[in-house]
């Protein structure tokens, strides 16, 4: 598997600290196949690398003995919350066994253990052969980010200079890829599918939680749905009514008009995010008013020593016009540099438009 690492790890070790703050997914090795984000947190010093990880034991489909996350939980989660965690956890116990990912949200959700003592649980995690949680769109570009507890699983890493030459910025949504040399290389990357194996069952219980079979419990549907969606690397939604477009009904020039307004209202001034905000916020409010959309395809445009110095997302839109008839609109939002020269991307500003 391969994701994007920002950060520094010219002297890693099978240890991983972490500020109060910084573990929202739990403590580990944060990784992405979204090349983006890795670079942004590659600044201020640190480094941009490309990780081959092996595959492992994955957090959502691991469960732990009920007796070790007892011990666990009296020697490391704070006294005052240490009543409220047990209880919580007593009521997924199934033949002493109770899941992995529901100790791990527990003591996140409530701050149960002290920052200098979360290594501590990653430690528990590596302990009973949990590698690792894959995190399906954590920052809304259909990514998935790993959250690495077993850090001997990093088989080969290799650090991405200025001028390399990258082929694959956005790596497969599961990491998947044939090399490492297949994304920085001359050659391009072969995606490969992951099938599911087995047919997974959803269901409503009496308690209104989510359920699958081979004993996985969710808190939520959508729960069900994101670990779906990590066994397929698929995006997966429930069907549900379609409701109207806000440009169905209107003429193409409408159209055009009303979308031209909706992005122009996040592309003014400039940005120094991490995350592309003013492209999310264009692409939820289309949402927000059920546009179909597809992003088609994103390239980037080098300087002339091989740094990304603009962005560009391609955009096909459908709707119904006044006639009745589909239409299909072409849109484009370009990011373009205003940044350092080391970093052009740095800082940026927003063109949006349909033509």
């Amino acid at each position: 598997m391969l994701f994007w690492h920002g950060g520094n790890l010219d002297d890693y070790k099978d240890n991983v600290k972490h500020k109060k703050g910084k573990y929202e997914y739990g403590p580990g090795l944060y990784a992405t196949t979204h090349y983006d984000t890795a670079r942004k947190y590659s600044k201020g010093g640190k480094k941009l690398y490309l990780l081959e990880i092996e595959k492992g034991n994955e957090l959502s489909k691991s469960k732990l003995q009920l007796d070790d996350v007892r011990d666990f939980i009296n020697s490391n989660v704070t006294k005052s919350k240490r009543e409220d965690v047990s209880q919580r956890i007593e009521k997924y116990n199934k033949d002493n066994y109770v899941p992995a990912m529901n100790l791990v949200n527990i003591v996140l959700n409530e701050e149960a253990i002290r920052p200098s003592k979360m290594n501590t649980l990653r430690e528990f995690l590596v302990s009973n052969n949990i590698d690792y949680e894959l995190v399906s769109s954590p920052f809304g570009w259909h990514e998935t980010m790993i959250v690495l507890y077993n850090i001997n699983k990093i088989s080969s890493k290799k650090q991405i200079k200025p001028k390399d030459k990258i082929k694959e910025y956005d790596l497969s949504a599961i990491g998947e890829s044939e090399s490492m040399e297949s994304v920085v290389a001359s050659t391009n990357q072969i995606a490969r599918t992951l099938h599911i194996e087995k047919s997974l069952e959803i269901t409503n219980n009496q308690n209104g939680r989510t359920e699958m079979s081979e004993d996985l419990i969710f808190a939520s549907e959508e729960e069900a749905m994101q670990h779906l969606a990590n066994l397929t690397g698929k995006s997966i939604k429930i069907a549900e009514k379609k409701k109207e477009s806000a440009i169905d009904g209107m003429s193409k020039q409408r159209a055009k008009t009303y979308i031209n307004k909706l992005m122009e209202k996040h592309s003014k001034g400039f940005f120094d995010d991490e995350y592309w905000s003013p492209v999310q916020e264009i692409l939820k409010d289309m949402g927000e008013d059920e546009i179909d959309y597809v992003v088609d395809n994103t390239e980037y445009k080098k300087d002339e020593e091989g740094r990304p110095s603009s962005k560009k997302w391609m955009l096909t839109i459908q709707f119904v016009d006044d006639k009745g008839k589909e239409q299909k609109l072409a849109g484009h939002i370009i990011a373009s540099g205003a940044g350092s020269v080391e970093d052009p991307l740095d800082r940026y500003d927003i063109v949006a438009y349909v033509g």
